[in-house]
Protein backbone atom coordinates (compact mmCIF):
# COMPACT_ATOMS: atom_id res chain seq x y z
CA UNK A 1 0.00 0.00 0.00
CA UNK A 2 1.34 3.42 -1.00
CA UNK A 3 0.03 6.59 0.69
CA UNK A 4 -3.49 7.26 -0.56
CA UNK A 5 -3.68 4.11 -2.70
CA UNK A 6 -4.41 0.40 -2.45
CA UNK A 7 -2.09 -1.47 -4.84
CA UNK A 8 -2.65 -4.91 -6.33
CA UNK A 9 0.57 -6.09 -7.92
CA UNK A 10 0.49 -8.62 -10.78
CA UNK A 11 -3.30 -8.43 -10.82
CA UNK A 12 -3.33 -10.29 -14.16
CA UNK A 13 -2.15 -13.42 -12.35
CA UNK A 14 -5.20 -13.37 -10.07
CA UNK A 15 -8.71 -14.52 -10.91
CA UNK A 16 -10.65 -11.50 -12.21
CA UNK A 17 -12.57 -9.43 -9.68
CA UNK A 18 -15.07 -6.57 -9.84
CA UNK A 19 -14.17 -3.04 -8.72
CA UNK A 20 -16.51 -0.10 -8.19
CA UNK A 21 -15.40 3.50 -8.55
CA UNK A 22 -17.46 5.98 -6.54
CA UNK A 23 -18.51 9.55 -7.28
CA UNK A 24 -20.06 12.11 -4.92
CA UNK A 25 -22.37 12.97 -7.81
CA UNK A 26 -24.59 10.83 -10.04
CA UNK A 27 -21.84 8.92 -11.88
CA UNK A 28 -21.39 5.18 -11.53
CA UNK A 29 -18.62 2.93 -12.83
CA UNK A 30 -17.89 -0.79 -12.48
CA UNK A 31 -14.70 -2.34 -13.82
CA UNK A 32 -13.18 -5.77 -14.12
CA UNK A 33 -9.61 -6.12 -12.93
CA UNK A 34 -8.93 -7.34 -16.47
CA UNK A 35 -10.08 -4.06 -18.00
CA UNK A 36 -13.69 -4.58 -19.08
CA UNK A 37 -15.78 -1.65 -17.95
CA UNK A 38 -19.25 -0.16 -17.75
CA UNK A 39 -20.18 3.29 -16.49
CA UNK A 40 -22.55 6.20 -16.86
CA UNK A 41 -24.82 8.47 -14.87
CA UNK A 42 -27.91 7.92 -12.71
CA UNK A 43 -29.02 4.47 -13.93
CA UNK A 44 -27.93 1.51 -16.05
CA UNK A 45 -30.02 2.83 -18.96
CA UNK A 46 -27.74 5.88 -19.18
CA UNK A 47 -24.53 4.03 -19.99
CA UNK A 48 -21.38 4.93 -21.84
CA UNK A 49 -20.51 1.24 -22.28
CA UNK A 50 -22.91 -1.73 -22.28
CA UNK A 51 -24.12 -2.73 -18.82
CA UNK A 52 -23.04 -6.37 -18.57
CA UNK A 53 -23.21 -8.94 -15.81
CA UNK A 54 -19.87 -9.33 -14.08
CA UNK A 55 -18.99 -12.69 -15.68
CA UNK A 56 -19.29 -11.10 -19.13
CA UNK A 57 -17.50 -7.98 -17.95
CA UNK A 58 -14.47 -10.08 -17.01
CA UNK A 59 -14.31 -11.32 -20.62
CA UNK A 60 -15.06 -7.99 -22.26
CA UNK A 61 -11.72 -6.18 -22.18
CA UNK A 62 -11.39 -6.61 -25.96
CA UNK A 63 -14.80 -5.02 -26.59
CA UNK A 64 -15.69 -2.41 -23.94
CA UNK A 65 -13.63 0.12 -22.03
CA UNK A 66 -10.30 1.66 -22.93
CA UNK A 67 -8.21 0.67 -25.96
CA UNK A 68 -4.60 1.61 -26.64
CA UNK A 69 -2.00 0.71 -29.23
CA UNK A 70 1.50 2.21 -29.11
CA UNK A 71 4.13 1.89 -31.85
CA UNK A 72 7.43 2.72 -30.18
CA UNK A 73 10.20 3.95 -32.48
CA UNK A 74 13.89 3.83 -31.47
CA UNK A 75 16.95 3.74 -33.74
CA UNK A 76 14.84 3.09 -36.82
CA UNK A 77 13.07 0.10 -35.24
CA UNK A 78 9.31 0.15 -34.57
CA UNK A 79 7.87 -2.11 -31.86
CA UNK A 80 4.09 -2.47 -31.40
CA UNK A 81 2.64 -2.59 -27.88
CA UNK A 82 -1.01 -3.05 -26.88
CA UNK A 83 -1.13 -2.50 -23.11
CA UNK A 84 -3.43 -4.76 -21.07
CA UNK A 85 -4.33 -6.89 -24.10
CA UNK A 86 -1.92 -9.86 -24.10
CA UNK A 87 -1.58 -12.60 -21.52
CA UNK A 88 1.12 -12.34 -18.88
CA UNK A 89 4.65 -12.29 -20.24
CA UNK A 90 7.97 -12.05 -18.40
CA UNK A 91 8.73 -8.52 -19.67
CA UNK A 92 5.30 -7.15 -18.69
CA UNK A 93 4.44 -6.09 -15.14
CA UNK A 94 0.91 -5.05 -14.32
CA UNK A 95 -0.58 -3.29 -11.35
CA UNK A 96 -4.08 -2.18 -10.38
CA UNK A 97 -4.43 0.80 -8.05
CA UNK A 98 -7.50 2.25 -6.38
CA UNK A 99 -7.48 5.44 -4.37
CA UNK A 100 -8.28 5.04 -0.69
CA UNK A 101 -10.97 7.69 -1.14
CA UNK A 102 -12.59 5.37 -3.70
CA UNK A 103 -12.96 7.79 -6.62
CA UNK A 104 -10.04 6.77 -8.85
CA UNK A 105 -8.91 3.53 -10.49
CA UNK A 106 -5.58 3.10 -12.26
CA UNK A 107 -4.44 0.31 -14.59
CA UNK A 108 -0.68 0.26 -15.05
CA UNK A 109 1.54 -1.83 -17.32
CA UNK A 110 5.34 -1.64 -17.35
CA UNK A 111 7.11 -2.99 -20.43
CA UNK A 112 10.67 -3.78 -19.36
CA UNK A 113 11.80 -4.65 -22.88
CA UNK A 114 10.83 -1.15 -24.05
CA UNK A 115 11.66 0.67 -20.83
CA UNK A 116 8.23 2.29 -20.76
CA UNK A 117 5.25 2.35 -18.44
CA UNK A 118 1.70 3.13 -19.58
CA UNK A 119 -0.98 3.91 -17.00
CA UNK A 120 -4.64 4.82 -17.31
CA UNK A 121 -6.66 6.50 -14.56
CA UNK A 122 -10.46 6.49 -14.53
CA UNK A 123 -12.09 9.25 -12.48
CA UNK A 124 -15.04 11.67 -12.48
CA UNK A 125 -15.77 15.30 -13.18
CA UNK A 126 -19.10 16.77 -12.13
CA UNK A 127 -18.97 19.13 -15.10
CA UNK A 128 -17.56 16.88 -17.84
CA UNK A 129 -18.39 13.26 -16.91
CA UNK A 130 -15.98 10.32 -16.93
CA UNK A 131 -12.32 11.27 -17.32
CA UNK A 132 -9.76 8.74 -18.55
CA UNK A 133 -6.24 10.09 -18.06
CA UNK A 134 -3.39 8.27 -19.80
CA UNK A 135 0.30 8.69 -18.93
CA UNK A 136 3.32 7.33 -20.81
CA UNK A 137 6.65 7.46 -18.96
CA UNK A 138 10.24 6.27 -19.47
CA UNK A 139 11.95 3.96 -16.99
CA UNK A 140 15.01 5.23 -15.18
CA UNK A 141 18.09 4.53 -17.29
CA UNK A 142 16.12 4.00 -20.51
CA UNK A 143 16.27 6.35 -23.50
CA UNK A 144 13.39 8.45 -24.76
CA UNK A 145 11.33 7.40 -27.74
CA UNK A 146 9.00 8.59 -30.47
CA UNK A 147 5.62 6.92 -30.20
CA UNK A 148 2.68 6.67 -32.57
CA UNK A 149 -0.35 6.64 -30.29
CA UNK A 150 -3.83 5.27 -30.92
CA UNK A 151 -5.87 5.66 -27.74
CA UNK A 152 -9.45 5.99 -26.61
CA UNK A 153 -12.68 4.17 -25.88
CA UNK A 154 -14.10 0.98 -27.34
CA UNK A 155 -17.75 -0.12 -27.32
CA UNK A 156 -19.29 3.36 -26.86
CA UNK A 157 -23.08 3.28 -26.85
CA UNK A 158 -25.42 5.81 -28.45
CA UNK A 159 -27.48 7.80 -25.98
CA UNK A 160 -30.91 6.36 -25.26
CA UNK A 161 -30.06 2.76 -26.17
CA UNK A 162 -32.67 0.67 -24.31
CA UNK A 163 -31.05 -1.54 -21.68
CA UNK A 164 -33.06 -4.58 -22.73
CA UNK A 165 -31.86 -4.28 -26.32
CA UNK A 166 -28.27 -3.71 -25.24
CA UNK A 167 -28.34 -6.95 -23.28
CA UNK A 168 -30.42 -9.14 -25.61
CA UNK A 169 -30.41 -7.58 -29.10
CA UNK A 170 -27.25 -5.50 -29.29
CA UNK A 171 -27.12 -5.85 -33.08
CA UNK A 172 -30.25 -3.66 -33.24
CA UNK A 173 -28.54 -1.02 -31.12
CA UNK A 174 -25.61 -1.04 -33.55
CA UNK A 175 -28.00 -0.85 -36.51
CA UNK A 176 -29.71 2.27 -35.16
CA UNK A 177 -26.46 3.89 -33.99
CA UNK A 178 -24.82 6.99 -35.46
CA UNK A 179 -21.36 8.28 -34.53
CA UNK A 180 -20.37 11.69 -35.87
CA UNK A 181 -17.26 13.84 -35.53
CA UNK A 182 -17.92 17.56 -35.02
CA UNK A 183 -14.65 19.02 -36.29
CA UNK A 184 -15.39 22.58 -35.15
CA UNK A 185 -16.23 21.50 -31.62
CA UNK A 186 -13.61 18.71 -31.62
CA UNK A 187 -16.32 16.48 -30.26
CA UNK A 188 -17.66 13.00 -31.06
CA UNK A 189 -21.44 12.52 -30.82
CA UNK A 190 -23.04 9.10 -30.37
CA UNK A 191 -26.76 9.13 -31.09
CA UNK A 192 -29.61 6.99 -32.38
CA UNK A 193 -31.00 7.64 -35.84
CA UNK A 194 -34.34 7.03 -34.13
CA UNK A 195 -35.45 5.23 -31.02
CA UNK A 196 -35.65 1.48 -31.78
CA UNK A 197 -39.28 0.55 -32.30
CA UNK A 198 -41.41 -1.46 -34.70
CA UNK A 199 -44.34 0.93 -34.44
CA UNK A 200 -45.30 3.34 -37.18
CA UNK A 201 -44.80 6.44 -35.07
CA UNK A 202 -42.14 9.16 -34.74
CA UNK A 203 -39.48 8.33 -32.16
CA UNK A 204 -36.61 10.77 -32.24
CA UNK A 205 -33.48 10.27 -30.20
CA UNK A 206 -32.82 13.76 -28.83
CA UNK A 207 -29.79 13.15 -26.63
CA UNK A 208 -26.16 12.28 -27.29
CA UNK A 209 -23.30 10.52 -25.61
CA UNK A 210 -20.20 12.62 -26.18
CA UNK A 211 -16.42 12.15 -26.15
CA UNK A 212 -13.41 14.38 -26.71
CA UNK A 213 -9.67 14.47 -26.20
CA UNK A 214 -7.34 16.89 -24.43
CA UNK A 215 -3.56 16.82 -24.50
CA UNK A 216 -2.91 15.22 -27.90
CA UNK A 217 -2.52 16.79 -31.31
CA UNK A 218 -5.16 14.68 -33.03
CA UNK A 219 -4.27 13.38 -36.48
CA UNK A 220 -7.26 11.08 -37.10
CA UNK A 221 -10.40 10.08 -35.25
CA UNK A 222 -11.93 6.61 -35.37
CA UNK A 223 -15.61 6.33 -34.47
CA UNK A 224 -15.89 2.56 -34.95
CA UNK A 225 -13.79 -0.47 -34.16
CA UNK A 226 -13.29 -1.79 -37.71
CA UNK A 227 -9.77 -0.37 -38.05
CA UNK A 228 -8.41 -1.34 -34.64
CA UNK A 229 -6.89 -4.66 -35.68
CA UNK A 230 -5.27 -3.02 -38.69
CA UNK A 231 -3.76 -0.26 -36.57
CA UNK A 232 -2.34 -2.88 -34.20
CA UNK A 233 -0.64 -4.44 -37.25
CA UNK A 234 0.90 -1.10 -38.21
CA UNK A 235 -1.53 0.16 -40.84
CA UNK A 236 -2.20 3.88 -41.08
CA UNK A 237 -5.50 5.10 -39.61
CA UNK A 238 -8.17 6.57 -41.90
CA UNK A 239 -10.10 9.46 -40.39
CA UNK A 240 -13.79 8.59 -39.85
CA UNK A 241 -16.08 11.65 -39.70
CA UNK A 242 -19.22 9.48 -39.70
CA UNK A 243 -19.96 5.86 -38.83
CA UNK A 244 -23.46 4.36 -38.89
CA UNK A 245 -24.81 0.92 -38.22
CA UNK A 246 -21.64 -0.23 -36.45
CA UNK A 247 -20.45 -0.60 -32.83
CA UNK A 248 -19.20 2.76 -31.57
CA UNK A 249 -15.70 3.77 -30.54
CA UNK A 250 -13.72 6.93 -29.93
CA UNK A 251 -10.05 6.43 -30.71
CA UNK A 252 -7.67 9.25 -31.61
CA UNK A 253 -4.28 8.87 -33.28
CA UNK A 254 -1.30 11.10 -32.65
CA UNK A 255 2.49 11.16 -32.45
CA UNK A 256 4.34 12.04 -29.26
CA UNK A 257 7.91 12.19 -28.06
CA UNK A 258 8.49 10.94 -24.54
CA UNK A 259 11.73 11.76 -22.75
CA UNK A 260 13.24 10.54 -19.46
CA UNK A 261 11.82 12.46 -16.47
CA UNK A 262 9.17 14.03 -18.74
CA UNK A 263 6.05 11.80 -18.87
CA UNK A 264 3.35 12.56 -21.42
CA UNK A 265 -0.24 12.77 -20.19
CA UNK A 266 -3.48 13.22 -22.11
CA UNK A 267 -7.18 12.83 -21.32
CA UNK A 268 -10.15 11.16 -23.00
CA UNK A 269 -13.37 12.62 -21.59
CA UNK A 270 -16.86 11.22 -22.12
CA UNK A 271 -20.36 11.88 -20.86
CA UNK A 272 -23.82 10.43 -21.38
CA UNK A 273 -27.30 11.61 -22.29
CA UNK A 274 -26.39 15.21 -23.07
CA UNK A 275 -29.02 17.60 -24.45
CA UNK A 276 -28.69 19.99 -27.40
CA UNK A 277 -27.91 22.78 -24.95
CA UNK A 278 -25.26 20.68 -23.18
CA UNK A 279 -23.59 19.87 -26.50
CA UNK A 280 -23.68 23.51 -27.60
CA UNK A 281 -21.95 24.60 -24.40
CA UNK A 282 -19.36 21.84 -24.71
CA UNK A 283 -18.57 22.78 -28.32
CA UNK A 284 -17.47 26.23 -27.16
CA UNK A 285 -15.41 25.07 -24.18
CA UNK A 286 -12.23 27.03 -23.58
CA UNK A 287 -9.32 24.95 -24.86
CA UNK A 288 -6.52 26.90 -23.20
CA UNK A 289 -5.57 25.43 -19.83
CA UNK A 290 -8.18 22.69 -20.13
CA UNK A 291 -5.84 20.09 -18.63
CA UNK A 292 -5.58 22.18 -15.46
CA UNK A 293 -9.36 22.59 -15.42
CA UNK A 294 -9.82 18.83 -15.61
CA UNK A 295 -7.34 18.27 -12.78
CA UNK A 296 -9.19 20.80 -10.63
CA UNK A 297 -12.45 18.97 -11.36
CA UNK A 298 -10.94 15.63 -10.29
CA UNK A 299 -9.57 17.19 -7.10
CA UNK A 300 -12.99 18.67 -6.33
CA UNK A 301 -14.53 15.22 -6.74
CA UNK A 302 -12.05 13.76 -4.25
CA UNK A 303 -12.70 16.54 -1.73
CA UNK A 304 -16.48 16.15 -2.01
CA UNK A 305 -16.30 12.40 -1.50
CA UNK A 306 -14.02 12.83 1.51
CA UNK A 307 -16.60 15.22 2.94
CA UNK A 308 -19.32 12.60 2.64
CA UNK A 309 -17.15 10.01 4.42
CA UNK A 310 -16.44 12.56 7.15
CA UNK A 311 -20.19 13.15 7.56
CA UNK A 312 -20.64 9.49 8.54
CA UNK A 313 -17.60 9.30 10.83
CA UNK A 314 -15.60 7.28 8.33
CA UNK A 315 -12.25 9.03 8.79
CA UNK A 316 -9.75 7.64 11.26
CA UNK A 317 -6.00 7.46 11.62
CA UNK A 318 -4.38 4.61 13.50
CA UNK A 319 -1.03 2.85 13.35
CA UNK A 320 -2.37 0.59 10.60
CA UNK A 321 -3.25 2.42 7.34
CA UNK A 322 -4.92 -0.72 5.94
CA UNK A 323 -7.42 -0.69 8.80
CA UNK A 324 -7.99 3.03 8.22
CA UNK A 325 -8.69 2.36 4.53
CA UNK A 326 -11.06 -0.47 5.46
CA UNK A 327 -12.95 1.87 7.80
CA UNK A 328 -13.27 4.47 5.03
CA UNK A 329 -14.56 1.92 2.55
CA UNK A 330 -17.05 0.46 5.01
CA UNK A 331 -18.40 3.89 5.92
CA UNK A 332 -18.59 4.95 2.27
CA UNK A 333 -20.49 1.88 1.09
CA UNK A 334 -22.77 2.11 4.12
CA UNK A 335 -23.53 5.72 3.16
CA UNK A 336 -24.17 4.74 -0.46
CA UNK A 337 -26.70 2.13 0.63
CA UNK A 338 -28.39 3.93 3.50
CA UNK A 339 -27.84 7.59 2.71
CA UNK A 340 -26.45 10.60 4.60
CA UNK A 341 -28.48 13.31 6.38
CA UNK A 342 -28.75 16.38 4.18
CA UNK A 343 -28.20 18.88 7.01
CA UNK A 344 -27.26 16.78 10.01
CA UNK A 345 -30.29 16.63 12.35
CA UNK A 346 -32.20 19.40 10.57
CA UNK A 347 -35.18 19.12 8.22
CA UNK A 348 -35.76 21.69 5.47
CA UNK A 349 -39.29 23.07 5.91
CA UNK A 350 -40.07 23.42 2.19
CA UNK A 351 -38.97 19.85 1.54
CA UNK A 352 -41.12 18.59 4.40
CA UNK A 353 -44.14 20.45 3.04
CA UNK A 354 -43.67 18.79 -0.36
CA UNK A 355 -43.36 15.42 1.36
CA UNK A 356 -46.65 15.90 3.27
CA UNK A 357 -48.43 16.94 0.05
CA UNK A 358 -47.21 13.82 -1.73
CA UNK A 359 -47.94 11.41 1.11
CA UNK A 360 -51.25 12.76 2.47
CA UNK A 361 -53.14 15.38 0.46
CA UNK A 362 -55.87 16.01 3.05
CA UNK A 363 -53.30 16.36 5.84
CA UNK A 364 -51.46 18.91 3.74
CA UNK A 365 -54.68 20.80 3.10
CA UNK A 366 -55.48 20.89 6.84
CA UNK A 367 -52.02 22.20 7.69
CA UNK A 368 -51.09 24.27 4.61
CA UNK A 369 -50.88 27.60 6.45
CA UNK A 370 -48.86 26.09 9.30
CA UNK A 371 -46.45 24.41 6.89
CA UNK A 372 -45.96 27.71 5.09
CA UNK A 373 -45.15 29.51 8.35
CA UNK A 374 -42.27 27.22 9.38
CA UNK A 375 -38.72 28.46 9.55
CA UNK A 376 -36.50 27.53 6.60
CA UNK A 377 -35.15 24.53 8.49
CA UNK A 378 -35.63 23.09 11.96
CA UNK A 379 -34.09 20.50 14.23
CA UNK A 380 -36.07 17.29 13.91
CA UNK A 381 -37.02 17.42 17.60
CA UNK A 382 -38.32 20.98 17.27
CA UNK A 383 -40.38 20.10 14.19
CA UNK A 384 -41.87 17.10 15.98
CA UNK A 385 -42.82 19.20 19.02
CA UNK A 386 -44.54 21.79 16.83
CA UNK A 387 -46.40 19.11 14.91
CA UNK A 388 -47.72 17.58 18.15
CA UNK A 389 -49.12 20.96 19.15
CA UNK A 390 -51.32 20.78 16.07
CA UNK A 391 -53.09 17.69 17.45
CA UNK A 392 -52.99 16.02 14.03
CA UNK A 393 -51.83 12.39 14.31
CA UNK A 394 -51.19 12.12 10.56
CA UNK A 395 -48.92 15.17 10.66
CA UNK A 396 -46.97 13.78 13.61
CA UNK A 397 -46.56 10.42 11.85
CA UNK A 398 -45.27 12.13 8.71
CA UNK A 399 -42.62 14.00 10.70
CA UNK A 400 -41.35 10.64 11.90
CA UNK A 401 -41.41 9.16 8.42
CA UNK A 402 -39.51 11.97 6.72
CA UNK A 403 -35.91 10.84 6.76
CA UNK A 404 -33.99 13.71 5.12
CA UNK A 405 -31.27 11.53 3.58
CA UNK A 406 -29.37 12.01 0.34
CA UNK A 407 -26.69 10.01 -1.54
CA UNK A 408 -28.50 6.72 -0.84
CA UNK A 409 -29.26 4.37 -3.69
CA UNK A 410 -30.64 0.89 -4.11
CA UNK A 411 -27.91 -1.72 -4.02
CA UNK A 412 -27.22 -2.84 -7.57
CA UNK A 413 -24.19 -3.81 -9.61
CA UNK A 414 -23.20 -6.22 -12.39
CA UNK A 415 -22.90 -9.05 -9.89
CA UNK A 416 -26.56 -8.52 -8.87
CA UNK A 417 -28.26 -7.53 -12.13
CA UNK A 418 -31.76 -8.02 -10.72
CA UNK A 419 -31.24 -4.94 -8.53
CA UNK A 420 -31.73 -1.88 -10.68
CA UNK A 421 -30.39 1.35 -9.22
CA UNK A 422 -30.83 5.09 -9.50
CA UNK A 423 -28.19 7.56 -8.33
CA UNK A 424 -30.27 10.70 -7.68
CA UNK A 425 -28.23 13.13 -5.59
CA UNK A 426 -28.85 16.68 -6.85
CA UNK A 427 -31.82 18.98 -7.35
CA UNK A 428 -31.99 21.21 -10.42
CA UNK A 429 -30.40 24.06 -8.46
CA UNK A 430 -27.45 21.85 -7.45
CA UNK A 431 -28.55 21.36 -3.84
CA UNK A 432 -28.57 17.98 -2.18
CA UNK A 433 -31.64 15.97 -3.15
CA UNK A 434 -33.54 14.11 -0.45
CA UNK A 435 -33.72 10.65 -1.96
CA UNK A 436 -33.02 7.14 -0.77
CA UNK A 437 -34.15 3.68 -1.73
CA UNK A 438 -33.19 0.21 -0.69
CA UNK A 439 -34.23 -3.39 -0.68
CA UNK A 440 -35.91 -4.11 2.62
CA UNK A 441 -33.36 -6.62 3.80
CA UNK A 442 -30.50 -4.22 3.03
CA UNK A 443 -31.29 -0.71 4.09
CA UNK A 444 -32.09 -1.13 7.78
CA UNK A 445 -28.81 -2.77 8.63
CA UNK A 446 -27.10 0.22 7.01
CA UNK A 447 -29.20 2.62 9.03
CA UNK A 448 -28.14 0.90 12.24
CA UNK A 449 -24.55 2.06 11.65
CA UNK A 450 -25.64 5.49 10.36
CA UNK A 451 -27.70 6.17 13.48
CA UNK A 452 -24.67 5.86 15.71
CA UNK A 453 -23.62 9.18 14.16
CA UNK A 454 -27.15 10.66 13.94
CA UNK A 455 -29.12 9.27 16.92
CA UNK A 456 -31.92 11.87 16.74
CA UNK A 457 -33.34 9.98 13.75
CA UNK A 458 -33.60 6.69 15.67
CA UNK A 459 -37.26 7.24 16.46
CA UNK A 460 -37.90 8.03 12.79
CA UNK A 461 -36.35 4.84 11.45
CA UNK A 462 -38.42 2.65 13.79
CA UNK A 463 -41.78 3.93 12.41
CA UNK A 464 -40.46 3.67 8.84
CA UNK A 465 -39.64 0.03 9.60
CA UNK A 466 -42.93 -0.80 11.34
CA UNK A 467 -45.21 1.20 9.05
CA UNK A 468 -43.93 -0.64 5.99
CA UNK A 469 -44.97 -4.03 7.42
CA UNK A 470 -48.31 -5.75 6.90
CA UNK A 471 -50.64 -7.27 9.44
CA UNK A 472 -49.78 -10.77 8.21
CA UNK A 473 -46.07 -10.38 8.79
CA UNK A 474 -44.75 -9.38 5.39
CA UNK A 475 -42.33 -6.64 4.44
CA UNK A 476 -42.24 -4.90 1.05
CA UNK A 477 -39.65 -5.63 -1.57
CA UNK A 478 -38.30 -2.10 -1.33
CA UNK A 479 -38.71 1.02 0.80
CA UNK A 480 -37.94 4.45 -0.60
CA UNK A 481 -38.11 8.11 0.33
CA UNK A 482 -41.31 8.23 -1.75
CA UNK A 483 -43.06 5.26 -0.16
CA UNK A 484 -43.34 1.49 -0.29
CA UNK A 485 -42.62 -0.51 -3.43
CA UNK A 486 -44.42 -3.85 -3.80
CA UNK A 487 -43.75 -6.32 -6.56
CA UNK A 488 -46.40 -7.21 -9.13
CA UNK A 489 -47.53 -10.86 -8.98
CA UNK A 490 -45.72 -12.95 -11.60
CA UNK A 491 -46.68 -16.60 -10.97
CA UNK A 492 -44.68 -17.79 -13.99
CA UNK A 493 -41.48 -16.07 -12.82
CA UNK A 494 -39.50 -18.16 -10.29
CA UNK A 495 -37.52 -15.05 -9.26
CA UNK A 496 -40.63 -13.04 -8.35
CA UNK A 497 -42.06 -12.87 -4.85
CA UNK A 498 -44.65 -10.80 -3.04
CA UNK A 499 -42.92 -9.26 -0.08
CA UNK A 500 -40.73 -11.06 2.43
CA UNK A 501 -41.54 -12.74 5.69
CA UNK A 502 -40.61 -10.42 8.51
CA UNK A 503 -39.24 -13.02 10.91
CA UNK A 504 -35.62 -12.73 9.78
CA UNK A 505 -35.95 -8.94 9.85
CA UNK A 506 -36.94 -8.86 13.51
CA UNK A 507 -33.28 -8.84 14.48
CA UNK A 508 -32.82 -5.56 12.60
CA UNK A 509 -35.75 -4.00 14.42
CA UNK A 510 -34.45 -5.30 17.74
CA UNK A 511 -31.11 -3.59 17.18
CA UNK A 512 -32.85 -0.31 16.35
CA UNK A 513 -35.00 -0.55 19.48
CA UNK A 514 -31.93 -1.25 21.60
CA UNK A 515 -30.14 1.78 20.16
CA UNK A 516 -33.12 4.01 20.89
CA UNK A 517 -33.37 2.74 24.47
CA UNK A 518 -29.65 3.32 24.98
CA UNK A 519 -29.65 6.87 23.57
CA UNK A 520 -33.14 8.03 24.56
CA UNK A 521 -34.50 6.07 27.57
CA UNK A 522 -38.28 6.22 27.73
CA UNK A 523 -38.82 7.80 24.32
CA UNK A 524 -40.05 4.62 22.63
CA UNK A 525 -42.34 3.74 25.52
CA UNK A 526 -43.96 7.15 25.14
CA UNK A 527 -44.76 6.35 21.52
CA UNK A 528 -46.64 3.13 22.25
CA UNK A 529 -49.91 4.94 22.88
CA UNK A 530 -49.59 7.52 20.11
CA UNK A 531 -51.11 7.08 16.67
CA UNK A 532 -47.83 7.27 14.81
CA UNK A 533 -47.74 3.69 13.58
CA UNK A 534 -49.68 2.11 10.74
CA UNK A 535 -49.78 -0.98 8.55
CA UNK A 536 -48.85 -1.07 4.89
CA UNK A 537 -51.73 -0.93 2.43
CA UNK A 538 -50.77 -3.77 0.11
CA UNK A 539 -52.10 -4.59 -3.38
CA UNK A 540 -53.70 -7.90 -2.42
CA UNK A 541 -56.37 -9.16 0.01
CA UNK A 542 -55.32 -10.87 3.21
CA UNK A 543 -56.73 -14.30 4.01
CA UNK A 544 -58.77 -14.72 7.15
CA UNK A 545 -57.01 -15.52 10.41
CA UNK A 546 -57.91 -19.23 10.37
CA UNK A 547 -56.56 -19.64 6.83
CA UNK A 548 -53.35 -17.88 7.73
Amino acid sequence: MTPGWIDVEAMDRLPPFLVSVVSPSEHWLYASSRGGMTGGRVRAEDSLFPYLTDDRLHRAQEDVGGWTCLHVQRDGVTTPWEPFRTRSQPHLRRRLRKSVVGDRLVYEESNDSLGLTFSVQWAFSERFGIVRSATLSVHEGSPGASVRVADGLNGVLPAGAPLGLVQTASNLVDAYGRAEWDAEGELALFTLESLPTDRAEPAEGLRANVAWCEGLSVEAVLLGRDQLDGIALGRAARHEPLVTGRPGAFVVTSSVDVAPDAPRTWHIVADVSRSHVDVSVLRTRERSGLGDVLQAELDATTAALEGIVADVDGLQRTADPVLDAHQRASALFNAMRGGVPVREHRIVAADFARFVAARHASCHARNADWLGSLDSDLEVGDLLARARERGDADLERLVFERLPLWFGRRHGDPSRPWNTFEVLVRNDDGSRRVHWQGNWRDVFQNWEALLLAYPEFLESVVPVFVNASTLDGYNPYRVTSDGIDWEVPEPENPWANIGYWGDHQVNYLTRLLELSMAHHPGRLEALLHREVFSSADVPYRLRGYDDL
